[in-house]
């Protein structure tokens, strides 16, 4: 198969990988926890971002690149479903709404960005993708070490021992003193 024929590919195999774990990972997510899969759905992103950087460019990678994309679609729905989830359910209720509109509006903004970027600015796509990994780095590691799972969803499993300490937590990083 000739290299521009597989160009359609990259994006089947995102869908496809993406529509798979739309199945399976938000209701993964309900039974064990947010902070989990969203933590390992920015892992296998993170993952496909450094393979990509550190394959060389080169046709003969070309189907090993279409397995990335596949897996970049499989993390995908915990990165967005999952996370946009996790995100309102750690936020103020009454700032909700405005903050999930504000999640969904920046994650079609990168999109348009990075497709007006790349027809007119450049198309050297190596420090795009090495800024996402930076990125992606950065909030795995803060995320893992400085956000909780979510009070909800710990309260939905009856943890309220776990969902108190939680709220405690919570408040302490926002400097409200709880009785």
């Amino acid at each position: 198969m000739v290299c521009s024929n597989l160009i359609p590919y990259f994006g089947m195999l995102f869908f496809t990988g993406f529509a798979i774990s739309s199945v399976i990972v938000p209701s993964y997510s309900d039974k064990n926890g947010r902070k989990k899969v969203f933590l390992a759905s920015l892992a296998g992103n993170l993952f496909v971002f450094i393979t990509l950087l550190i394959l060389p460019s080169n046709s003969k990678y070309l189907y090993l690149m279409l397995v990335l994309f596949l897996i970049d679609g499989l993390a995908s729905a915990g990165r967005t479903s999952v996370g946009y989830c996790y995100f309102v359910e750690l936020s103020p209720a009454k700032y909700a709404d405005y903050l999930g509109t504000g999640w969904n509006i920046s994650e079609g903004f990168v999109y348009i960005v990075l497709t007006i970027y790349f027809r007119y600015i450049s198309k050297n796509w190596f420090w795009t993708i090495a800024f996402g990994t930076f990125l992606q780095a950065f909030t795995l590691f803060n995320l893992y070490l400085f956000v909780p799972e979510s009070p909800k969803w710990l309260y939905d499993q009856k943890r309220y021992l776990e969902c108190q300490k939680t709220l405690r937590y919570m408040a302490r990083r926002n400097g409200v003193t709880l009785s």
